[in-house]
């Protein structure tokens, strides 16, 4: 009768390579920017009357709302960014037999990124 060996592994494995800190410092971003728009489209929801929608939108110019705010974006801008960065190594784009460089592939997402952005800042505005 024989065990499979399992190695144990310690609570914080990604704390000992700067590549696998910098991994789950990406995951943990996700967390807060999905929770955040969980509550906005609840609180939207919520907002079926006037009176509510006004609350809603009050709420939206406190203090509190404003800081929150902040930290969502710097969460979603440190998510995007690296994950844009990453996206090399996971997508092999090729013209003819050349491997296209990993900087322009990058590239690539980071300028549709500010193309897309644009265009919905410029929707928002109103222009």
């Amino acid at each position: 009768m024989s065990k499979d060996y399992i190695r144990p592994m310690p609570k914080r494995w990604w704390t000992t390579r700067p590549g696998w800190a910098k991994f789950m410092l990406r995951e943990w971003t996700a967390l807060p920017v999905a929770i955040y728009c969980g509550v906005l489209i609840a609180m939207a929801a919520a907002a079926r009357s006037e009176a509510s929608w006004q609350g809603f939108c009050d709420w939206l110019e406190t203090p509190l709302s404003m800081i929150l705010h902040v930290i969502v974006l710097a969460f979603a801008l440190l998510h995007t960014v690296t994950w844009f960065a990453a996206a090399p190594k996971a997508i092999r784009v090729f013209r003819g037999d050349e491997q296209v460089p990993e900087a322009l592939v990058a590239g690539g997402h980071f300028a549709a990124w500010v193309v897309v952005s644009a265009g919905f800042a410029l929707l928002v505005v109103g222009l």
